[in-house]
């Protein structure tokens, strides 16, 4: 759970402004949270501020045309959160994989809002050849980290479907 919330986290605040990065810091602070869970004071009413904190900072920084999804999911899951006030570990995956669901949904929107940049900037190439490299540099980072992330959901997919074998694997490497 923890290394969820930090990925959660630190993927907020990378694609956020400063307020935002410090905000999301605030209501998710990891050294916080583990202190409460090591002394047992980690309460079922803390996990859903937690998780509402992350999606009120989420649909500040989304996309527009990203409301109705988070809209129609959040209000499923938030329902579903509160309706108990006792713990209940299969609503808190269900929030965890709906947070990194809304933080891939940014990761794609950034580079994509960095991609039209970088579109804007191409016409200017002749007068400036220079600036196409950097708008490449800055949008190789989420590019990287998104497209490692994909490449391994497909490879997992793959070796669950029974597409890859450790034969083929071995064939294809070597």
């Amino acid at each position: 759970m923890i290394r969820v919330l930090r990925e959660v986290r630190d993927g907020i605040a990378e694609i956020s402004t400063s307020r935002n990065a410090e905000e999301i810091k605030e209501i998710i602070d990891i050294e916080l949270i583990e202190q409460r869970i090591s002394s047992r004071a980690f309460t079922w009413i803390d996990c859903r501020n937690l998780v509402t904190g992350a999606v009120m900072i989420i649909r500040r920084i989304q996309a527009p045309a990203r409301e109705a999804s988070l809209k129609a999911g959040w209000d499923e899951l938030r329902t579903a959160i509160e309706a108990t006030n006792v713990f209940d570990a299969l609503n808190l995956v269900a929030a965890l994989k709906f947070l990194l669901g809304r933080l891939d949904f940014l990761r794609v929107d950034a580079a994509n809002a960095r991609y039209v940049c970088f579109c804007l900037f191409f016409f200017l190439v002749e007068l400036f050849p220079n600036l196409i490299f950097s708008s490449l540099r800055l949008i190789a980072p989420v590019v990287r980290d998104h497209g490692v992330e994909y490449q391994q959901g497909k490879f997992n997919a793959k070796v669950v479907d029974g597409t890859y074998t450790l034969e083929r694997v071995k064939v294809i490497i070597f």
